[in-house]
């Protein structure tokens, strides 16, 4: 069964009584369907279900009726990049001083899928966590040992989103655009080791310090955004509250 906007209307007498339904493009007096919600009559090309694809599918979702699903091949590109660096050299002829250095950076990138057709990403997942660490190595004599070692790691991954803005969402229905937050992630870690190893007869003696100094650095807007949720199982009976007159489409008076 299919109700027109003047039937939608009739069942919604009793909204005004509690400012609930003021006028809307397409609806100038309120009560019934709301107009930046629907394209009523052509009043509000920019209405929420104006930005909804036509559907294509019956398998996907939806009750056949009021809402079907729609499906689309979604680009999902990814690089995935590591850089090595790794140096060893001998700075005395003897070999009693060397040195070393290792780095590594990674470069990873992910854009999902956007929310449909023709927009952006609905996420773009980076991680360009790095280390480098070094090491120096002094043999003061045949029986005594000097090794000292430093390393910067910093863990570096971050979810860029779309959203920036106060949203509502609507039960059973998909967002028209990605409302995903943001949430970046940043743990640098400062690392120095020395130790001394030191040989005496059939005895062996190490003693030394390991220090770190670490940060947990961390950037969000989810917590930040504020969001209104529409349910139709709110309302009853049949998804439609008003249960005695005047007749009212608001939850609260259901």
């Amino acid at each position: 069964m299919t109700i027109n906007q003047a039937q939608i209307t009739s069942l919604d007498q009793g909204c005004a009584a509690n400012n609930a339904c003021p006028p809307t493009p397409g609806n100038p007096i309120g009560p019934g369907p709301n107009g930046n919600i629907a394209n009523l009559g052509g009043a509000n090309p920019n209405a929420l279900f104006m930005g909804y694809p036509i559907p294509n599918s019956t398998s996907g979702g939806g009750d056949g009726f009021n809402s079907a699903a729609y499906t689309f091949p979604g680009n999902d590109p990814t690089t995935l990049k590591t850089y090595i660096f790794k140096l060893d050299y001998k700075i005395s002829a003897d070999g009693n001083h060397s040195l070393f250095v290792r780095g590594n950076l990674q470069n990873d990138k992910e854009s999902q899928p956007p929310q449909f057709p023709g927009l952006p990403p609905n996420s773009v997942i980076t991680n360009n966590s790095k280390g480098i660490a070094g090491g120096y190595t002094y043999i003061i004599r045949p029986n005594l040992i000097n090794n000292f070692r430093y390393a910067y790691i910093r863990q570096g991954v971050g979810t860029a989103g779309l959203n920036s803005q106060p949203f509502n969402r609507l039960r059973g229905l998909d967002d028209v655009v990605g409302l995903t937050s943001t949430v970046l992630t940043n743990v640098p870690v400062n690392n120095f080791i020395d130790d001394v190893s030191w040989i005496k007869g059939h005895h062996t003696l190490q003693f030394g310090t390991n220090w770190r100094l670490i940060h947990n650095n961390r950037q969000s807007n989810a917590q930040n955004l504020s969001e209104g949720y529409a349910n139709l199982y709110w309302m009853s009976p049949s998804f439609i509250s008003g249960n005695t007159p005047p007749n009212n489409l608001d939850p609260a008076e259901s």
